[in-house]
């Protein structure tokens, strides 16, 4: 059995966070990685607080529908968000 699993990485003041959202379909992979890149533009203290010319200037992105990155070239923060498919282990030999 295939799933999908959403991985986020986040850098803060160069702290690494990591967290893994198993999912059941590509589908909602795709959406629970959309809701994550929304939450963190409008919410996150660092990437919500930039000007467009900031963001313009000094924030690299790259945004597919299984890939998210954003990336501060002036500071320490980055944030890495990826889907992947996995086959799901139901047994040990």
């Amino acid at each position: 059995m295939k799933i999908w699993i959403v991985n986020l990485e986040s850098c803060v003041d160069g702290e690494t966070f990591y967290e893994a959202i198993p999912c059941a379909t590509k589908e909602v992979a795709m959406r629970v990685l959309k809701g994550e890149k929304e939450t963190i533009l409008k919410e996150s203290y660092h990437w919500s607080n930039l000007t467009q010319e900031d963001f313009d200037e000094c924030i690299e992105v790259e945004d597919t529908p299984t890939h998210f990155s954003l990336y501060d070239t002036t500071d320490s923060y980055y944030e890495y968000y990826t889907i992947e498919e996995k086959e799901l282990v139901e047994e040990i030999w």
